[in-house]
């Protein structure tokens, strides 16, 4: 509450429409003090007594709900569960995954969803990658193929490979 003044401040240094707090969780105080997640959308506007903002705000707690009970599911999985962006950067895993590759968590966020294809069809990948993205929709990978793995020590083992399109704020995902 004591930095809210500096920050409202702020938005009429440069007043635009924008989401409030980007990055950072917010929360709003119902009357009987408890807290809720909220989104916040920013719309500055000029009125006869001047310039006000308009500010739309959402209660996200279904939604917050709904994403902590997808990531215990995801992360109690036994099997390794991998999600990635278009850009085929890895943005999520799970425990499972940790094990099986040999990697930790933080060793794969972000990075190239290759690193964990063998050297040999490395090269490939990308193609066969943006392919899926011409077709989004649930189906095993590589059927007909024996596909590989490639653990962080560089070992290969066999695996099968589900792929499962996930629509998110940030656009489709593949889990």
């Amino acid at each position: 509450r004591g930095h809210h003044p500096g920050l409202r401040q702020a938005f009429f240094a440069d007043p635009q429409s924008r989401p409030m707090g980007i990055g950072r969780d917010l929360f709003g105080l119902r009357a009987d003090g408890t807290e809720f997640p909220v989104e916040i959308g920013l719309n500055p506007i000029e009125t006869e007594e001047g310039p006000m903002v308009l500010s739309a705000i959402v209660d996200i707690s279904e939604r917050k709900h709904l994403e902590e009970r997808f990531r215990r599911v995801v992360e109690a999985a036994p099997n390794a569960m991998v999600m990635i962006n278009v850009r085929g950067q890895i943005e999520m895993v799970n425990a499972q995954t940790e094990r099986v590759f040999g990697y930790s968590r933080a060793e794969m966020l972000g990075q190239p969803v290759e690193m964990l294809v063998p050297d040999r069809f490395r090269h490939h990948h990308p193609g066969l990658r943006q392919a899926f993205y011409t077709d989004t929709r649930a189906r095993p990978m590589g059927a007909g193929r024996d596909l590989y793995a490639r653990r962080k020590d560089g070992s290969e083992f066999p695996v099968e490979i589900g792929l499962n399109p996930i629509e998110t704020e940030d656009g489709v995902m593949v889990l």
